[in-house]
C-alpha cells in the first residue's frame, strides 16, 4: 500500500463515501476488510490524483471498479453468486409444482387446487426482491399457479349446477311405488 495516497485527503464526493460505505457493509465479516477498503480508497485517490474530480470522471472510475459485491465476493475466494443457486432451485421447483398442477386441473382438480396453492407461495418466496436481474423464469411459478387457480375456478362455476338438484312435485310422487290395496 502507498502511504502517500494514505496521507493524501480523499476527494469530497458522495459517489466515493457512498461506494465505500457499501464496500466495508459487503465485507462486514471479512477479516482483511480494512485492508481491501484502503486499497480501493488508494486506487480511487490515485485515480482521481491526475485532478480528475469531476463527478462524471468519479462515476467513470468508480464504474471501471465494479460492483461492491464482486469485490467482496473476489475478497472471499468464492467465484459463486451468493444465494443465486437456492433461490434458482426453489423457483424451479416452484415452476415444476405449478406446471403439474396445471395439468392436474384437469385430471384431479382437488389435488391441483393445493398443489398450485404451494407453487404459488414458493413462487412469491424464491421471487428476487430488491434485485434488477429479475428474469421471465422468475414469473414462471407466479403466473402458471395463478393459471392454473384461474381455470380451476372458472370451471367449477361452468359445471357446477345452477338451479335446484331436487325433482320437485311429480316427478318424485311417480318414483314412488304406489301400494296396492288388498279387500
Amino acid at each position: 500500500m502507498n502511504a502517500d495516497a494514505i496521507k493524501k485527503p480523499l476527494p469530497d464526493s458522495p459517489l466515493v463515501a457512498a461506494y465505500l460505505a457499501d464496500l466495508e457493509h459487503a465485507l462486514a465479516h471479512s477479516a482483511d476488510r480494512e485492508e481491501i477498503v484502503a486499497s480501493v480508497r488508494e486506487h480511487i485517490i490515485d485515480a482521481l490524483d491526475a485532478g480528475q474530480h469531476a463527478p462524471e470522471a468519479v462515476r467513470t472510475i468508480l464504474h471501471e471498479l465494479g460492483p461492491v459485491e464482486r469485490i467482496a465476493r473476489e475478497a472471499s475466494g468464492s467465484a459463486a453468486e451468493p444465494e443465486s443457486r437456492t433461490a434458482t432451485w426453489g423457483n424451479v421447483a416452484a415452476t415444476v409444482a405449478a406446471f403439474l398442477s396445471l395439468i392436474l386441473v384437469f385430471i384431479l382438480p382437488f389435488v391441483a387446487v393445493p398443489l398450485a396453492f404451494g407453487a404459488l407461495v414458493a413462487g412469491l418466496v424464491t421471487f428476487p426482491r430488491g434485485s434488477s436481474r429479475r428474469r421471465a423464469v422468475d414469473w414462471l411459478p407466479i403466473l402458471i399457479s395463478a393459471a392454473s387457480l384461474t381455470i380451476t375456478l372458472l370451471g367449477a362455476l361452468f359445471f357446477l349446477p345452477a338451479g335446484d338438484p331436487v325433482p320437485a312435485g311429480p316427478a318424485l310422487e311417480q318414483s314412488v311405488p304406489a301400494a296396492t290395496v288388498q279387500n
